[in-house]
């Protein structure tokens, strides 16, 4: 009798302890989720500064504050989440000394992301703290999201070329973003995972005959005994494929490929072709960005 009150008095014991700890963590659930949802709205947002940059073209200028169209394209985006920006930071390379840097806001100025070197270019990066993308659950726990910051860079390629040459066309979309269209896998912070054979895709009107360079940034978990396959496609026609040997986001590497094309509309695509399951082996590919450039 005395080993059965026992048993229940530990087992009752063991539940008290553990309670706490499981509220911990369905808090930390809760915060992390909305804090990696509301980071893909950050993203958006240093994406429609980059486009505001880079329509001013030479108009950017090289001191002072961040122009006040670039401040309004960010803000707009941030404001349907009911989210301010802590900091606002320009970089560009239209003068005859670059880089030009300008920022906006008092808050931690986040790095710019790495400029393109072939061409002028404008980035344009966007922190918030974290405090305002999620609800602070944790703070009571010593886990304070205030005074911690999400950072999202993106740039732009532009000009100041008095004549303006058809051929000079960038555009660059987000994995994650909502330009593209995938036929598998799921939007995560800052990539698209494909997770099984598939494609990743987005249509562009190319302005001129020309000769356009198509890249990815990919990186692929590793599993079986061959690495990850990409097939790069225009129009529905292979025109690359590449093993993907990066592991992840820092690692991962450019892949590009030239493709003479006529101007009009075309769609460019990933595929991921050779996936392989065998729990808990899980081969993957990750699309962070795909762009689409002219000679």
């Amino acid at each position: 009798m005395h080993s059965a009150t026992n048993r229940n008095g530990v087992t009752t014991l063991e539940a008290i302890l553990a309670l706490p700890v499981l509220f911990i963590a369905i808090l930390g659930i809760v915060e992390l989720g909305f804090l990696s949802s509301n980071q893909m709205v950050v993203q958006a947002a240093s994406r429609a500064g980059a486009d505001a940059a880079a329509a001013l073209g030479c108009d950017l200028p090289t001191d002072g504050p961040v122009p006040d169209v670039i401040v309004d394209a960010v803000s707009n985006v941030l404001a349907c989440e009911n989210v301010t920006a802590s900091c606002i930071r320009v970089e560009h390379s239209l003068g005859d000394a670059p880089p030009y840097v300008l920022t906006e806001g008092g808050g931690a100025a986040p790095p710019a992301a790495t400029p393109p070197t072939t061409r002028d270019y404008v980035c344009v990066s966007v922190c918030v703290e974290n405090s305002e993308l999620a609800p602070n659950l944790l703070r009571t726990f010593c886990i304070d999201l205030a005074g911690t910051f999400s950072q999202k860079s993106v740039c732009r390629c532009t000009s100041c070329d008095e004549e303006e040459d058809l051929c000079d066309f960038s555009v660059q979309v987000e994995g994650e973003g909502p330009e593209v269209t995938a036929t598998v896998g799921i939007a995560q912070a800052d990539n698209w995972l494909l997770w099984s054979n598939g494609e990743i895709f987005f249509n562009v009107d190319l302005p001129a005959d020309c000769t356009y360079t198509f890249c990815a940034r990919l990186w692929a978990s590793r599993g079986g005994p061959d690495l990850a396959n990409a097939a790069f496609l225009v129009d529905g026609v292979q025109v690359a494929d590449f093993d993907i040997a990066p592991t992840s986001f820092d690692t991962a590497e450019v892949y590009c490929v030239d493709v003479d094309l006529p101007a009009g509309n075309h769609q460019f695509s990933v595929a991921f072709t050779n996936d392989f399951f065998m729990p808990p082996i899980d081969r993957n590919l990750y699309i962070d960005y795909m762009s689409v450039d002219g000679n």
